[in-house]
């Protein structure tokens, strides 16, 4: 009995299947990174001259709790070839694009990173916006 490898499932499928598997290796990396904020976010009043955690120092890595489990439940749903993973893959976009559009909420100046976590949102509004059909081999075993 021939097997697929995870590569060989790869190339047979259409181009937005591919954007689809990149977009979930994004939401993993931005899961970990979300996830890495909120710690690095939590240990420093600990490590600097103030020991106490007010309410509103607790605020910011609450969200990036909130963010890399919709970025790890997105990955994991994809990888799966889930039902669900278009509707999770809309939600890690849209947080991409609320995120990005942080500096015209703060009137702050825009960076190249906004451009590109702007540019991430909307290939993921893309690529999960519309529904394809389901491929039946999952993206990673």
């Amino acid at each position: 009995m021939y097997t697929k490898t995870p590569v060989a499932a790869i190339e047979e499928m259409g181009k937005i299947y591919k954007l689809q598997f990149f977009l979930g290796w994004i939401f993993a990396i931005t899961c970990i990174i979300s996830l890495w904020s909120a710690f690095s976010i939590i240990l420093r009043p600990i490590h600097g001259q103030f020991s106490f955690l007010p309410l509103r120092n607790l605020l910011a890595p609450s969200i990036f709790v909130a963010f890399a489990a919709v970025f790890a439940v997105a990955w994991w749903t994809i990888g799966k070839s889930k039902p669900s993973a278009r509707a999770w893959g809309i939600a890690a976009s849209v947080i991409y694009l609320l995120v990005s559009l942080r500096p015209i909420i703060f009137l702050s100046r825009p960076m190249f990173a906004d451009f590109a976590v702007f540019s991430l949102g909307v290939a993921g509004l893309f690529a999960f916006s519309r529904r394809f059909g389901q491929h039946s081999v999952p993206l990673h075993p």
